[in-house]
């Protein structure tokens, strides 16, 4: 399988270290904007990629590979998706898979239409401890209570008090705590138990709007769960 890869930031990288250990897979072009070139080069060099590209729409054109993975600002997604499944692409996108709900079915609708594969890149709903959890849930008996929680401190937060607003701090780029850490709770959660009847979510608000941490509270019949 070739993968072309859109991105030169941490989770492009990751998503590189990630990609070259499974069998099977090549990477032949890494696609990046004008002004990152000579980040992108060093990144091929680093990862054997053969070819970059700084032009987006050159990239599609080619259909250099089989799908493109798309680990670039959440506020993009959408519309690089968007542009891939027109031009028939299968479709790699980092989570959050959209920034609305909107976005996401009309990204679903085209994908349908096209024929194509759109699916978030989130692993931890294909590692083996998740099946385990699912083929061992029953044995819980009866739910009443749910909690998932990841709390980290953010690499950027230091920065952001200072005033310097990184992607993932800035409501402009869909950023926040939502979109880039519980979104790995909700998907666990939703994976585990479906769609639950009505959700809430209280945050810690910053100067700029963004939410710097929150819960969401989940409702299903019988329990609620929290994240």
């Amino acid at each position: 399988m070739k993968i072309a890869v859109v991105g030169t930031g941490m989770i492009a990288r990751e998503a590189l270290n990630a990609l070259r250990m499974v069998r099977g897979v090549e990477i032949p072009v890494l696609c990046a904007r004008a002004h990152s070139r000579e980040k992108a080069e060093r990144m091929a060099q680093e990862f054997d990629i053969p070819h970059v590209v700084t032009d987006y729409a050159e990239l599609l054109a080619s259909h250099a590979a089989d799908f493109v993975y798309l680990g670039i600002v959440n506020s993009a997604h959408f519309d690089y998706a968007r542009q891939a499944i027109s031009a028939g692409w299968n479709v790699i996108v980092e989570k959050p898979f959209a920034s609305t709900l909107a976005e996401t079915e009309e990204l679903i609708a085209r994908a349908r239409a096209a024929q194509s594969y759109v699916f978030e890149a989130m692993t931890p709903l294909y590692m083996p401890n998740f099946r385990g959890i699912v083929e061992r849930l029953p044995l819980l008996g009866l739910v009443r209570l749910v909690q998932a929680n990841f709390s980290q401190y953010s690499s950027r937060y230091d920065r952001y008090l200072a005033r310097d607003v990184a992607p993932a701090f800035d409501p402009v780029c869909s950023g926040g705590a939502l979109y880039d850490l519980n979104v790995y709770n909700l998907a666990l959660i939703i994976a585990l138990f479906g769609r639950p009847l009505s959700a809430s979510y209280l945050a810690n608000i910053g100067f700029n709007g963004i939410d710097t941490s929150g819960v969401m509270t989940l409702r299903y019949d019988g329990f609620c769960a929290s994240s």
